[in-house]
């Protein structure tokens, strides 16, 4: 549902918070992690999203030391999920509800990284999606935003320019956010 709502910065963030397993064991609730990135990139090209090189290699875990009858049963949990995943893509298809599908590359999106790149909040974006995909933009191409340039140390300056994308992205979800609430209370009134 995520790469659904948020397209190709769900996937950029699912790396970012989960790749790096730091010796970590798989949980056993969960398919493995690298099984599970294979899956999102099967579906993100479905959803005609551009191709990250070596996604799902980035993802590794250790196997935890189970009993034999453990291991029989992730084995059988494992085999079914690689017998279901394709199912996701329909499924989610039939049951987002409200939730709007993205849509990169939007005139919101572009907006939303001008206003980034020129240090505004987007005030004006009707689609958190919008405002993260342009952060994530920014954030894979961080060196050729010029600003902060009196920073003469480059790890100093990358430091600080995540700092104020944060600090950006942040304020752009609290103005929409607030508008939102507008929008309801409007509705009400009526």
């Amino acid at each position: 549902m995520g790469l659904y709502i948020f397209g190709q910065s769900f996937l950029h963030s699912f790396r970012y918070l989960l790749a790096p397993s730091l010796g970590q064991y798989r949980a056993v609730t969960y398919p493995r992690l690298r099984d599970r990135a294979r899956y999102l990139t099967i579906l993100a090209d479905r959803y005609k999203l551009s191709e990250i090189a070596d996604y799902s290699n980035s993802f590794s875990e250790q196997d935890p030391t189970l009993s034999p009858n453990d291991i029989f049963i992730l084995q059988i949990a494992d085999d079914t999920t690689e017998q279901l995943y394709l199912l996701l893509f329909d499924l989610i298809e039939k049951f987002h509800g409200k939730a709007e599908k993205f849509d990169t590359g939007t005139t919101s999106e572009v907006f939303a990284k001008q206003c980034l790149m020129n240090l505004v909040p987007a005030a004006s974006i009707k689609s958190v999606a919008a405002v993260i995909n342009a952060a994530w933009s920014i954030r894979l191409n961080l060196n050729d935003w010029n600003i902060l340039g009196e920073i003469e140390d480059t790890s100093k300056r990358r430091i600080e320019k995540l700092r104020v994308l944060r600090d950006l992205v942040l304020k752009s979800l609290e103005v929409y956010e607030y508008h939102k609430r507008l929008e309801k209370d409007a509705i009400k009134r009526d």
